[in-house]
Formats: structure tokens, C-alpha cells, sequence
């Protein structure tokens, strides 16, 4: 047989405890979450006064990039179309003024 000893070293109670430290921090934690919700629930008012200005301000920043990005892609259309059929451009000349007719010989 197998000599065992008689008396076990004891197992540490603390084992399935948590450090009290821990605790105090997880009590912090919950506390300011709790805080900072309250505040925000109380600050809710103004937010949604805020919103439409963002929202505006997004719309309008969206519809400037949409435009520039339109604007750029219509002068390299008509670019190409000039570079390779200067002909096709002939609308464009009766549109510009005197000083500004593009010679098509």
C-alpha cells in the first residue's frame, strides 16, 4: 500500500473568496456607470435639441462632396470626349463667349 500521510496539509479557506481590493473596485465601477447614466438620462433633453443640427451639418457635407465629386467626373468626361473627338464639343463652343471659343481646325 501506498503511505500516505495522516494528516493533509488544510486547504486555505480564501480560496473561493474574492480579494476585498476587488471588491471596492467593482462597487467603483458599477457606481460611476450608474452615475454617468444618470447624467446622461438628465442631459437627454439637450441632446436631442443637438441632433438636427448634426444632422443638417452631415447632410450638408454630404451633398458638397456629392456635387464636387460630379463636378470633377463631368470635366474628365468632357476632357476625353476632346481629346478624342474634338468635333463632338461643337454644342460647347456655341455656349462659350467670343473670347473663350475653343478653335476646332
Amino acid at each position: 500500500m501506498v503511505d500516505r500521510p495522516s494528516n493533509p496539509a488544510p486547504q486555505s479557506q480564501r480560496q473561493n473568496q474574492s480579494n476585498p481590493s476587488q471588491n471596492k473596485r467593482i462597487k467603483g465601477k458599477i457606481n460611476r456607470k450608474l452615475l454617468s447614466y444618470s447624467v446622461s438620462s438628465q442631459n437627454n433633453t439637450n441632446l436631442s435639441s443637438e441632433k438636427p443640427r448634426r444632422r443638417l451639418g452631415s447632410m450638408v457635407a454630404i451633398s458638397i462632396l456629392l456635387t464636387s465629386a460630379g463636378l470633377i467626373s463631368m470635366f474628365a468626361w468632357l476632357s476625353i470626349l476632346f481629346i478624342c473627338n474634338p468635333q463632338q464639343l461643337d454644342w460647347l463652343n456655341r455656349t462659350l463667349p467670343e473670347w473663350a471659343k475653343i478653335s476646332l481646325n
